[in-house]
């Protein structure tokens, strides 16, 4: 982990990668995935798109 990324950090087993990268189709790290309220993607993003992209993405 590097000590100047702040925010919450988990360590995952190969076996927890491995599901979440074929469930989620993941391709590189990190992905940012926007989710509504009926459980449906609505936006997902390879790489830090910025903090504007990913906030009209939520109020979308």
């Amino acid at each position: 982990m590097i000590p100047d990324i702040h925010g919450h950090h988990f360590r995952v087993s190969d076996a927890q990668w491995k599901y979440w990268y074929e469930t989620f189709e993941i391709k590189g790290v990190p992905t940012f995935m926007i989710i509504n309220k009926e459980g449906k993607q609505t936006a997902r993003y390879t790489g830090f798109p910025g903090v504007n992209a990913i906030r009209k993405a939520i109020n979308q």
